[in-house]
């Protein structure tokens, strides 16, 4: 399953788009990146796959990655999660780098 989120939400509303998408679509969130032209302008591809209903994927939270910092340095910070995704995507209409942890 895939959906479009719009790129000119802030990280925050995305977040909760994303999470609201994988608790009522009974999925989990495996990629998201922008979408690349010809395809809308500021919006980004969130991917998901289907789960078992009984399985509740940990909470999904999307990080802004500031200059040098990287997804191994998230991790050492944030102990028994794992990253979801590592890439650039629209925020608040601006390319950032963006890391989904859970």
């Amino acid at each position: 399953m895939e959906r479009t989120v719009d790129g000119n939400a802030g990280l925050k509303e995305q977040e909760n788009q994303l999470s609201f998408a994988e608790n009522v679509a009974i999925v989990k969130l495996v990629s998201y990146a922008q979408v690349k032209p010809p395809g809308p302008a500021h919006f980004n591809l969130a991917t998901f796959e289907k789960r078992d209903i009984t399985v509740v994927p940990p909470p999904l939270s999307l990080i802004e990655l500031s200059a040098g910092q990287t997804a191994e340095s998230v991790l050492a910070q944030n102990p028994g999660k794992k990253v979801v995704f590592n890439s650039d995507i629209f925020v608040s209409d601006t390319v950032k780098k963006i890391v989904g942890i859970r």
